[in-house]
């Protein structure tokens, strides 16, 4: 249940009609949809068999266009809990400014950058 995986990996959530934590990549490829292309880079690129705990949680979120904080350590995937969404959303058809993302350094700035080459299915 719910519940249960919140309890599990220590998922505490706050706000109304919070989406169920996805406890794996399966589960977050069928909600997104995501390109063959993206799961495999998953699959190569990340050191997790499932998703990490601020990412079960904030993907289901982020992909329902509601807004995230999320607070957790560094290494343990919020990067790639707002890359994937955004990948998801971004269409090669259309033309200009599909997202902006904003970070408070520069080094979080080429750390993303980085994820978002890395995942990124049309380069």
């Amino acid at each position: 249940t719910i519940a249960k995986i919140r309890k599990k990996f220590k998922i505490k959530v706050e706000g109304e009609r919070v989406p169920p934590p996805l406890d794996s990549f399966g589960k977050i490829e069928k909600l997104l949809k995501l390109d063959i292309t993206i799961m495999r880079r998953i699959k190569e690129q990340i050191q997790f068999k499932r998703p990490t705990p601020v990412q079960m949680q904030t993907i289901p979120i982020i992909a329902k266009k509601r807004d995230v904080i999320a607070l957790a350590e560094t290494g343990s995937g919020k990067t790639l809990s707002f890359v994937l969404p955004i990948l998801h959303r971004i269409s090669q058809d259309v033309q200009g400014i599909q997202a902006i993302v904003l970070a408070p350094t520069r080094e979080l700035l080429l750390q993303l950058y980085k994820q978002f080459l890395v995942f990124n299915p049309h380069p």
